[in-house]
């Protein structure tokens, strides 16, 4: 879970929806942008690090894939089995 806790906030800008606030302050938008910053770097070091260790099998996809075009589900299991073997 974020820091900023199980909420949903909304941006300023739409004159027609009066009854629902100002929105947000310049500080808990940057604490957002931050916080969002945090979780889609957290994702990408998740990836690389996934991508990193199945390297072999990203490369024989990517070959595969440059032949072919496309991939259905049983061509990419079997693409991965003949890398793991």
């Amino acid at each position: 879970m974020s820091a900023l806790g199980p909420l949903a906030f909304r941006t300023p800008g739409n004159p027609w929806d009066t009854d629902r606030g100002a929105g947000i302050s310049e500080a808990t938008a940057q604490r957002v942008d931050e916080e969002v910053r945090s979780l889609v770097m957290a994702g990408y070091e998740t990836a690389r690090q996934i991508i990193g260790k199945h390297r072999k099998s990203v490369r024989a996809m990517a070959d595969e894939l440059l032949a072919v075009e496309s991939l259905d589900a049983e061509g990419i299991k079997a693409v991965i089995a003949a890398t793991a073997a």
